[in-house]
């Protein structure tokens, strides 16, 4: 799962150089006294638990009933309890236990019948090594390796890691500035500072006293109260006493309320004043540095200094409440005169599915096509709307041919910039190369995503066809509305 040096001090120091497997099934996620990316690690270990598989070798080591192993579906690899204790003391706990002794192909795996499973717990061994069967799994003499199923080479990377949390944390319930907040034009440490300050995590002494810090917990602005979150930025007498000075020279500055919380009076904020929502960030930060230089530096400076510095700070920052959009990305499809090109993207919902993509050749003819792909990663969509891409450029008489998709790894697993190790997509990837290499020549180019809409609506069309079942028309033909159906498989 992983190597180098930081590697072998976190397995020493942290995981006292157990495997990880061991270290994983025991829970050893101790963080007392260790780093602040330990802690965050432990503490977050579950985006990476759940993606979490073996990938197959001798079976010596995958747990039957219990441990996930690469391309099995959510929940499809457990077993019931009593059955699992019931094959660890007959002696068939681990995977290479079961194998058959015959080791014929159609009767590779013991079955109910030799295992004396009736019943329910018959149908679900069945359905245990029916899995195993259809997914095409054999042992062979390499050790079993743990590997991460979210990630198209199998390693956990900030990379690999980054890109399953962009897609999964959309479908959680998120705060409505959560996405908001990076688009405000303000520096990126202000972005992070009220992040903190929004989740209540910035180190007042409320939250100081909860990791057991000793300390006298009183506010030092105004020396009268406990200091918290909604004390120090909205109840404390000499914020209230800064904002009353800020409607002097903003009148809209009277909309910070003193009643409500931090939370309630941002929100409120920026629905009335979108185009300044960087004023109370920018008030709240002149605060906490006053609040910090008196407790470290025992300085304290007065109001009309601190309006001072806020107002300096507020000079800084346009009143637009937004960033610029980013800077058109070039079009590399506008470059393809007097070529046959095609785009390509996968989609994936709820582990559902779908491909689809364009076709343009240089006689001037288009073609759309949707496919549908069955069960899956996003990984398994975007390669497997790759093959159908060309599979069906090669129907259509294609022997020169340029391809688009918005992928980069898949780019990059294709361009042989990087190597794919996730078993379960090695065998449509050997295909794609084999295809790949019956045309006299072929590009393959990334192409970014405001550029690939046309292929990113047909792949989420592909959703709703059966698996293995491509679509596709000509939509240069004004007249034609009839979508031609084949099997990929």
């Amino acid at each position: 799962m992983g190597k180098g040096l930081w590697h072998d001090i976190i397995n020493t120091k942290y995981m006292k150089n157990l495997p990880l497997e061991l270290w994983i099934r025991y829970k050893s996620f101790n963080h007392r006294g260790g780093s602040i990316f330990w802690r965050s690690t432990c503490r977050h270990f579950h985006w990476i638990q759940n993606g979490l598989a073996w990938l197959i070798g001798d079976g010596k080591s995958l747990r039957i009933g219990l441990d996930p192993y690469a391309g099995a579906t959510e929940g499809s690899y457990r077993l019931p309890d009593h059955m699992v204790i019931f094959l660890q003391r007959r002696g068939f706990g681990r995977l290479a236990n079961i194998r058959h002794p015959s080791g014929e192909l159609l009767h590779y795996w013991l079955d109910s019948r030799d295992l004396g499973f009736t019943g329910l717990d018959g149908v679900l061994w069945d359905r245990y090594i029916g899995i195993l069967s259809q997914l095409g799994i054999r042992l062979n003499t390499n050790p079993d390796y743990m590997i991460w199923d979210f990630s198209p080479d199998g390693d956990i990377s900030a990379r690999s890691l980054y890109e399953h949390m962009i897609v999964e944390l959309p479908l959680q319930e998120t705060q409505w500035w959560q996405h908001r907040l990076w688009t405000w034009n303000i520096s990126p440490k202000l972005k992070c500072f009220w992040w903190l300050v929004l989740r209540k995590s910035i180190l007042t002494w409320n939250n100081l006293v909860r990791r057991g810090f000793i300390g006298p917990g009183i506010c030092v602005l105004c020396a009268e109260n406990h200091e918290d979150i909604d004390h120090i930025f909205v109840f404390c007498r000499f914020t209230r006493d800064i904002w009353l000075r800020l409607q002097q020279v903003h009148l809209f500055a009277q909309d910070w309320k003193e009643y409500s919380t931090l939370g309630e009076n941002f929100r409120n904020w920026a629905m009335l004043h979108p185009r300044r929502v960087h004023l109370p960030i920018l008030v709240c930060w002149t605060l906490w540095r006053v609040r910090n230089i008196i407790i470290f530096e025992q300085t304290r400076h007065t109001a009309s200094t601190i309006l001072n510095w806020i107002h300096l700070l507020y000079s800084y920052y346009p009143e637009t409440g937004h960033k610029k959009k980013r800077l058109p990305q070039p079009n590399p499809t506008q470059e393809t005169d007097n070529h046959n090109w095609g785009t390509f993207d996968g989609a994936e919902q709820g582990g559902i599915c779908g491909g689809g993509g364009t076709i343009t050749l240089n006689d001037g003819r288009v073609y759309h096509f949707k496919v549908g792909l069955g069960t899956g990663t996003n990984y398994r969509a975007e390669l497997l709307s790759l093959w159908s891409l060309l599979w069906l450029a090669r129907r259509l008489s294609c022997e020169e041919f340029l391809v688009f998709g918005d992928s980069l790894g898949i780019v990059d697993w294709i361009n042989g910039k990087s190597i794919i190790r996730n078993a379960m997509l090695t065998h449509w990837y050997q295909r794609i190369i084999q295809i790949r290499d019956t045309f006299t020549f072929i590009s393959v180019q990334h192409l970014y995503r405001e550029h690939n809409v046309t292929a990113d609506s047909l792949s989420k069309d592909g959703l709703r066809l059966e698996e293995g079942s491509l679509m596709y028309r000509e939509v240069s033909v004004p007249d034609t509305i009839t979508w031609e159906t084949h099997s990929i498989y």
